[in-house]
């Protein structure tokens, strides 16, 4: 039997099957049949298609004697896909139904099948948008989902024949006829779901169509391609057009659209084509849908260039049509519930899910700030509470393309104007604007928009000047505030009166001379009187040097101060004024001894004007003999003109106290005298004078003020050298005026002194010869320092002296030098000092001699056991001290637990460790009491606890979603910070206890994600509730995972199944005959509920190990209790790793990675092999 051109493979198989009086199951399955097995898999359905692997196309090319060739050629879908099988050599067949996997279909014209096979048989073939109509016979091909499709004669609508040639012409015309058809088809869908009441050619064409005896709401329906396809072919003949493209393009005239009002040539053109011309008024209102997005998209690529093809023709997902299989599903809930409303939503899953929770999010707080602001113009980083509403509001524009109508919808209710074509400044601007006009009435742009803020009269001004380049909208939008094309010629520019600005800015110039003296002290960033005084001045300095001639305002400024724009730097000027103000001052004997702010870099100034005097312009000079500084002066005696102007300066007065005090000015940097950085200063007035001296070769002229305070103010040599001199030559000079004569050996001096003295006559001849003048004024000459004594050795026996003192010290007050590292004695730090020895000891690089009498201080100095036990046992010995032996009563609680420690441990310690515990008493048998529990400290019950308790009633249990709330507050949030309390070992007893109390199972050593399963599964069957298929197939692995069950999960799931009937014969199937051990072992080895705490409590890294945790007796026992293959090192008591199912596991791996060995650990990889 040959195949038709372009039919389904399943189709021909039906025919095959029909051929020999089978069913096509039947014939699949023979096909596929194997030593008895069938290798079909799927569902069979009306619309169905079948694929077939290599094998089975073997078989059916041999059964229906047409070469593979042939078959390949004709059944499009022969070799599309390869099932999989149990093997390549096995027949396999694999059913599919929908259009996510079979492609476009429809029954074929039975007058042509007649004619092609003789025989008048259905079948299914594959057919394209333009293959629908049969032209010979007239028949509308159309597919209907779960069943074998429809044949609808066309005598009532010859225009969709005519349709379908001209469909055709335009695929042989057009490249893009295929993308276009698919635009124009979600159109005609769109249109067709709005049921516009103008709309008479449709009805009268489904009517026309309409089979005899068909129900008219399923018809509408099946119907909806048919009755919009000579609109559809119209619509994609005008959008394939590059020309009408082109004049899309353009007619948005530079602006993309926010309504298709904007692009008058879509609505016109359509109305016009489609024999609607209503349509035009229809079309000119939609802001969404898919014909916009085909306009805006067109306007954004202007006219859909190669690279931007894609972009154009690409249909959003929303605006697809409607699949017939998911509107038939909506039909047949309606018809079932019997009820006239919409179809039944579809199930959201996953990421839809959240999408739609998010939007809903965010459409709530856009809600609450249009109600507060009156719009949705936000920026992108504003946020309402703790919600980014800005970043959201703009990623719902970006996509405003492909959102739902019913979204788009919602927040245009919000804001009408919430996707703009135009920036959002522009709107916030424009709103600004608005709120004006409400408060204030119209807007008069003729007037220069008066009374309003300056930036918006200055943008609004702006909009006048660009009126004819803006967009239709915001056009539409200024006529509302006043701003029409009239109002817009006649606008004038927002501007104050300059003139009245610029007597404003005199009069505060003008007050501001006769407080401050000039107009130089009014820096940049001054603000006077409330006017920007400082940067007006700025402005029209910069004008006075580009104008040849100045203004009459300049010249009010040259009245007011002629110094206020002068030709060299304003620093200079204000420098200037403040001295020549101080002097004057001193002359009116006003300043008293107060020197103004920056002061203390006068002299520095000072200096620079006298030597370079020369380079001066005329009037600088003249300007500088009003404070008495002539060309004489600058080149004779400048120093002489410098204390005078400034001699009682910060600078040089605390130079001439430091000198008197000390004889001296080698003074350090950082040092500061009365508050002043006297060392800086000197330190600045240093570098000043090398570099002077290295550039002119002359004196600076602060050097003669500073030279009479201290000749050697400015050594070569380094200032510590000249301290030194200068303490050694008061000390020589206070002993020859006590002596009467006599002089100061070196022997007489300080201990620093004295070496610095034996240092210098060492190094004699390496000094400078200033050096060697110096020294010969406080007696050491070349003669003296050969007789003087070498330099004393290396001070490190003194250093130990003083650390051996100070061990003493301690040693005698607390009995032991076991000091802390943080110790510090008098300034020394002795923790660390004898933590470096006990370092070097322990290294062997410490001297028998200081080992020595660090054992004579202290005999257990440097114990072989670890230092902190040895501070322990000193805390006992202090506590004991006074007692014979240890008092049972009178220590803290830690001691007492301490020495129970060191009892049960005794085995373990070292021979000096018992020796020392025994002398104070101490044995393996001594009775210790212990001091009762101090009184704690009572804290409020957790809120948090009331609502576990509400919740614990209602449902049963306290396992609830980690987004749980109840009654507001975030109980599963609450939950999960109790649980990781409760496995760090911090949650307290008395929480831990109601907790437990509300449900024993609350924090179980298992997974808690099975735990929820398992309550949902609990609720289920106690409901008596069918199970949904989720807890099937949960079911179904629990029992094939048996033997890897915690023994409480196999408890706690026997416990539930033998609680209702209808569970019980699915867990009886556990305990078959090839899993014998699970319900007797169960029995034996589950703990009851209250057991749970003192099984935790005998985890692997437990000492007594008072026993094992009990373990599945089918499962090899891994090598420790706890079922940690790890080393027992590395197992710790406290916290298990998450997952575990045996309780305190415990085990934490190296990294901080939680990985355990335990096959019962859900982190485990036996364990995740095992559920594999």
């Amino acid at each position: 039997m040959a195949p038709l051109q372009g039919e389904m493979t399943l189709s021909f198989l039906e025919r095959i099957a029909d051929r020999y009086g089978l069913s096509v199951r039947s014939l699949l399955s023979s096909v596929t049949e194997v030593a008895g097995r069938q290798g079909v898999a799927g569902a069979l359905q009306g619309d169905s298609e079948v694929f077939l692997n290599a094998a089975a196309r073997d078989r059916v090319a041999a059964l229906s004697r047409v070469p593979q060739v042939d078959l390949g050629r004709a059944l499009p879908a022969w070799m599309r896909e390869e099932p999989l099988g149990p093997s390549k050599e096995r027949p396999t067949a694999r059913l599919h139904n929908g259009v996510e996997t079979v492609a476009a279909w429809g029954p074929a014209c039975p007058g042509c099948v007649a004619a092609r096979t003789g025989r008048v048989a259905p079948a299914r073939v594959y057919l394209a948008a333009h293959q629908r109509v049969c032209l010979r016979h007239r028949y509308w091909l159309m597919s209907v989902p779960g069943s074998g499709g429809r044949v609808v004669e066309l005598a009532g609508c010859p225009e969709v024949v005519q349709a379908q040639e001209d469909h055709r012409k335009l695929l042989r015309r057009s490249p893009v006829a295929g993308s276009a058809f698919e635009v124009a088809e979600a159109v005609t869908a769109w249109w067709w779901a709005q049921q516009w009441p103008e709309e008479h050619l449709w009805p009268m064409r489904l009517d026309a169509a309409m089979p005899a005896g068909e129900d008219p709401q399923r018809w509408r329906i099946l119907g909806r391609d048919l009755v919009t396809y000579p609109e559809a072919v119209a619509l994609a003949t005008l959008l394939a057009s590059p020309a009408w493209r082109l004049r899309v393009a353009a007619g948005g005239g530079g602006h993309l659209p926010y309504r298709l009002a904007d692009v008058p040539c879509v609505p016109c053109e359509l109305g016009h084509r489609l024999w609607r011309p209503w349509l035009t008024e229809r079309l000119a209102a939609c802001t969404h849908g898919p014909l916009f997005a085909w306009a805006y998209q067109c306007i954004r690529t202007k006219g859909g260039g190669v690279d931007d093809e894609q972009r154009l023709w690409q249909v959003p997902l929303a605006f697809r049509p409607r699949p017939l299989a998911d509107a038939l599903a909506g039909y047949q809930h309606r018809q079932t519930a019997g009820t006239e409303g919409l179809p039944a939503q579809k199930r959201l899953r996953g990421h839809s899910v959240h999408a739609e929770s998010a939007f809903a999010t965010g459409l709530a707080h856009a809600r609450t700030y249009a109600a507060q602001h009156g719009h949705l113009a936000t920026q992108r980083d504003t946020r309402v509470g703790s919600f980014a509403l800005g970043k959201w509001v703009h990623n719902q524009q970006t996509h405003a393309l492909a959102l739902p109508e019913e979204k788009a919808a919602a927040l245009k209710d919000v804001d009408p104007w919430w996707n703009i074509p135009w920036s959002v400044k522009w709107q916030r601007s424009y709103y600004r604007a608005r709120d004006h006009a409400r408060r204030h009435g119209p807007l008069t742009a003729a007037d220069g928009f008066p009374a309003t803020h300056v930036l918006t009269g200055e943008w609004l001004y702006l909009q006048c000047t660009d009126y004819d380049s803006l967009h239709p909208e915001q056009r539409r939008l200024l006529a509302v505030i006043g701003i029409t094309a009239q109002a817009a010629a006649s606008a004038r520019p927002r501007r104050t009166s300059r003139t009245a600005g610029i007597d404003t800015a005199l009069v505060r110039a003008r007050a501001f001379v006769a407080e401050h003296g000039c107009l130089a002290l009014a820096t940049k960033n001054i603000s006077y009187q409330g006017f920007p005084l400082g940067q007006w001045l700025n402005a029209q300095r910069s004008l006075g040097r580009r104008q040849d001639e100045a203004g009459p305002h300049l010249q009010v400024l040259d009245e007011i101060d002629v110094w206020w724009n002068p030709p060299w730097p304003l620093a200079w000027q204000r420098t200037w004024h403040r001295i020549r103000a101080h002097v004057r001052d001193r002359r009116q004997a006003a300043a008293g001894g107060h020197w103004p702010d920056g002061s203390d870099g006068w002299a520095t100034w000072l200096s620079v004007q006298c030597i370079g005097y020369k380079q001066l312009r005329p009037p600088q000079q003249h300007l500088l003999a009003e404070i008495g500084i002539t060309a004489e002066t600058a080149a004779v005696r400048p120093h002489e003109v410098i204390a005078q102007l400034c001699g009682t300066a910060p600078g040089l007065a605390h130079a001439r106290t430091y000198a008197a005090q000390h004889g001296h000015l080698a003074i350090p940097r950082s040092a500061y005298c009365e508050g002043f950085p006297l060392g800086r200063w000197l330190s600045e007035q240093r570098r000043k004078a090398r570099e002077h001296h290295r550039g002119t070769g002359g004196t600076w002229p602060v050097s003669t003020l500073l030279a009479a305070l201290d000749p050697w103010w400015s050594p070569t040599w380094s200032l510590e050298w000249q301290r030194n001199w200068s303490r050694v030559r008061k000390r020589s000079e206070s002993a020859y005026a006590v002596d009467d004569g006599g002089s100061t050996s070196i022997a007489d001096l300080e201990e620093e002194l004295a070496g610095w003295l034996r240092r210098q006559c060492a190094g004699y001849g390496t000094l400078h010869p200033e050096q060697h003048h110096l020294l010969a004024r406080i007696g050491i000459t070349a003669e003296t320092a050969r007789a003087a004594q070498p330099p004393a050795p290396s001070t490190e026996p003194d250093l130990l002296d003083t650390a051996l003192a100070h061990a003493r010290t301690y040693a005698a007050r607390y009995g032991h030098i076991a000091a802390p590292t943080s110790t510090i004695l008098n300034g020394f730090r002795l923790g660390k000092w004898l933590a470096w020895q006990r370092r070097r000891a322990h290294q062997g690089r410490l001297s028998s001699a200081r080992a020595k009498a660090l054992a004579m201080i202290d005999p257990w100095w440097n114990p072989a056991w670890p230092l902190q036990w040895q501070q322990a046992y000193h805390r006992l010995c202090t506590a004991a001290a006074g007692a014979d032996g240890v008092t049972p009563t009178n220590h803290p609680r830690g001691l007492y637990r301490w020495i129970r420690v060191q009892q049960e441990s005794w085995e373990h310690l070292h021979p000096g460790q018992q020796d020392l515990l025994t002398a104070l008493g101490i044995t393996p048998h001594t009775p210790v009491g212990e001091r009762p529990a101090p009184a704690t400290r009572s804290y409020p019950v957790s809120p948090g606890l009331d609502h576990a308790r509400a919740y614990a009633v209602q449902h049963g249990h306290l396992t609830p979603d980690k987004h749980t709330r109840q009654d507001g507050f975030p109980l599963g949030t609450w939950l999960s910070r109790q649980r990781r309390n409760a496995r760090a070992g911090t949650l307290s007893a008395t929480t831990a206890a109601a907790l437990a109390s509300l449900d024993p199972w609350w924090n179980p050593p298992w997974p808690y994600t099975w735990h929820r399963t398992y309550q949902q599964y609990r609720t289920a069957i106690n409901g008596s509730t069918p199970l949904p298929d989720a807890l099937h197939r949960w079911i179904a692995q629990q029992r094939a995972r048996w033997h890897t069950l915690h023994p409480h999960q196999q408890h706690l799931l026997t416990h539930s199944a033998d609680s209702t009937d209808h569970s019980t014969r699915f867990w009886d199937s556990v305990a078959s005959p090839t899993r014998p051990a699970a319900r007797s072992q169960h029995a034996v080895a589950t703990q009851p509920a209250e057991a749970e705490p003192a099984e935790r409590a005998a985890g692997c890294g437990n000492p007594a190990r008072r026993r094992r945790p009990v373990m599945p007796a089918a499962t090899a026992r891994p090598p420790h209790g706890c079922g940690c293959s790890r080393a027992r090192s590395r197992c710790e008591t406290a916290g298990g790793c998450d997952g575990c199912l045996l309780p305190n596991c415990g085990h934490r791996s190296r990294r901080g990675i939680r990985r355990c060995g335990n096959r019962y650990c859900g982190s485990s990889p036996l364990f995740r092999r095992a559920r594999q």
